[in-house]
């Protein structure tokens, strides 16, 4: 396994605190700082990555980032500064997901859906081949998954379906809710527990795990693609 090891762009004390991050389309990862005891003061910084490749999705579990590339996963145990290559080598993992038991799950381009279980060393292929996109993953505080695939690719295995899945094994097997063949891109959970699904051109509600949807999205333009939905507390 290769390491790549980064200028050190960012230098952080003991009144700072790492607040959140945003990633490019050119490998760069960006940072925001917090500075404790100043009010609405932020901060931005470039980290040049140690790769050429594009970054798709970003997921941390403890002390370790995990970033998916156009090119694999790499990930890094301190805070940015170094980066090794973890597994999924020339695949294009468009979501990283880390489980509330600690697995890790990661959607690839035209490629399915894999685990891992020891923090990314190696990967097991779980299913969802000749799905082209799994675009997001999130879980309900009783544990239940729900998984959103879209599109099916030439070649896929018949009956291969897009839409909500959900799983009660920590990812190990996987069941259709009865929103099918919708193309979702997006998928976030409130408070209470109700599932929001974004498609190109309607949003969906469930209240009851994926048992039966309804079309939300009160308000807003028809036919608007919505690309991203998330809870703000």
């Amino acid at each position: 396994m290769k390491t790549a090891t980064l200028p050190k762009p960012l230098s952080l004390n003991k009144n700072q605190k790492i607040k959140g991050f945003k990633v490019g389309l050119l490998g760069i990862l960006f940072i925001t700082v917090f500075h404790i005891g100043c009010k609405n003061e932020t901060k931005w910084e470039k980290m040049p990555a140690p790769f050429a490749s594009s970054i798709r999705s970003f997921a941390e579990k403890g002390n370790i980032w995990y970033v998916g590339t156009s090119s694999g996963i790499y990930k890094s145990s301190d805070s940015g500064n170094s980066w090794q290559e973890s597994g999924l080598k020339g695949k294009v993992v468009d979501n990283i997901f880390v489980t509330a038991s600690g697995s890790i799950l990661a959607g690839a381009y035209r490629s399915g859906l894999y685990q891992s279980n020891d923090n990314g060393t190696s990967w097991n292929n779980i299913g969802f081949e000749g799905i082209v996109y799994l675009y997001s993953i999130v879980q309900s505080k009783h544990g239940k998954l729900f998984l959103s695939a879209s599109f099916v690719s030439e070649g896929a295995p018949k009956n291969t379906k897009t839409g909500i899945f959900t799983s009660d094994d920590n990812g190990t097997s996987w069941q259709q809710t009865t929103l099918t063949d919708v193309d979702t891109i997006n998928l976030c959970l409130t408070e209470k527990g109700t599932l929001i699904a974004s498609s190109i051109s309607k949003t969906y509600l469930s209240k009851d795990a994926g048992k039966t949807w309804q079309i939300g999205g009160k308000g807003l333009p028809r036919n608007l693609p919505i690309s991203a939905i998330k809870l703000i507390k």
